[in-house]
């Protein structure tokens, strides 16, 4: 359509003003066009400021979900899909993979009414305040290390949110993302297996973040937080740019040495959740598969590779 065309082109670089010459001849169309095109946009919730002798741009503030704000920003060819409300963003692209979406395919939601986490927990989704999706990806992983997906994902996840807002983000094995001491960025990695081979098929990483959600249910509100102020769009193309690529080198884990840096829970007495027993234990590394080791106070060294854990944040 003409009006994600020029759509496009303004989030190409939102610093210029195009004129509505320079988006006739890009588009190939004529400049009346491109005025209807540019209103249908501002009707879609999009905030184009209109300059004479100028042209158009899209303001900072403009923070519209879509395919084409999030590949105009991106390195990678991907094909992405956006809707404005889903059960589940790894429900839809688990879906999408079984009906044959190619590798690295993107599903973003504006909300999720039913988002997932870790051992069966709810991701809270409310409507435009964070960004909720999920890649279809076909790492060359056993099924044993597809945990470094997960990994990999939270050091995506955490460089995107440094690069984009100048906070830092640390990471709580394995898969939560925390800012100022708040959780913002849960993880959920679910694996689709091809029954002749046995081996995996396809690897969806759902990953939400919380932007600029400033109003939590009471059983998370003591410890959820959000990033802050920044584009939905970039904040989605810069995790999947990075995560396509980690992705792309596994099992290669030369990454595993920022994942370790940035884990806070090493280095620090934790308590551990398994689903037969729950004991204290000192958090010592992280190995190459992704495991957490931990020393229980019997002296045991053990390698954690799907519990939880809890630690007191300081």
């Amino acid at each position: 359509m003409l009006k994600d065309e020029v759509l496009k082109i303004l989030e190409s670089d939102r610093t210029r003003y195009a004129s509505g010459q320079e988006l006739a001849k890009r588009s190939g169309v004529t400049r009346a066009a491109v005025w209807k095109a540019v209103n249908a946009l501002i009707a879609d919730g999009h905030e184009i400021e209109a300059v004479p002798a100028k042209g158009y741009r899209l303001t900072d503030n403009s923070d519209v979900l879509t395919a084409a704000g999030i590949t105009a920003r991106m390195k990678n060819k991907c094909e992405v899909r956006v809707y404005d409300c889903v059960e589940s963003t790894n429900k839809t692209a688990k879906l999408a993979a079984i009906d044959g979406a190619a590798a690295n395919t993107i599903i973003v939601a504006n909300e999720q009414t039913d988002g997932k986490g870790r051992r069966g927990r709810s991701f809270y989704s409310p409507k435009s305040t964070g960004v909720y999706f999920s890649v279809i990806l076909k790492p060359n992983v056993s099924a044993e290390k597809s945990v470094l997906v997960t990994t990999a994902a939270a050091v995506a996840a955490a460089h995107a949110i440094e690069k984009l807002t100048g906070k830092t983000a640390l990471i709580k094995w394995i898969n939560d993302v925390y800012v100022d001491g708040k959780k913002c960025v849960g993880i959920l990695t679910e694996a689709t297996f091809d029954y002749e081979s046995g081996g995996i098929d396809s690897v969806v990483v759902g990953i939400g973040i919380n932007v600029t959600t400033d109003e939590f249910p009471d059983d998370i509100a003591s410890r959820a937080g959000s990033v802050g102020k920044v584009s939905r769009n970039a904040l989605i193309a810069e995790t999947c740019d990075e995560l396509i690529d980690l992705a792309g080198k596994l099992p290669d884990c030369g990454y595993l040495d920022e994942y370790r840096k940035k884990c806070f829970v090493l280095g620090k007495r934790i308590r551990v959740i398994g689903n037969a027993e729950e004991y204290e234990a000192n958090a010592l590394s992280v190995d190459d598969r992704g495991g957490l080791v931990v020393r229980a106070d019997d002296k045991r060294a053990i390698t954690l590779s799907n519990e939880e854990v809890s630690v007191r944040i300081c």
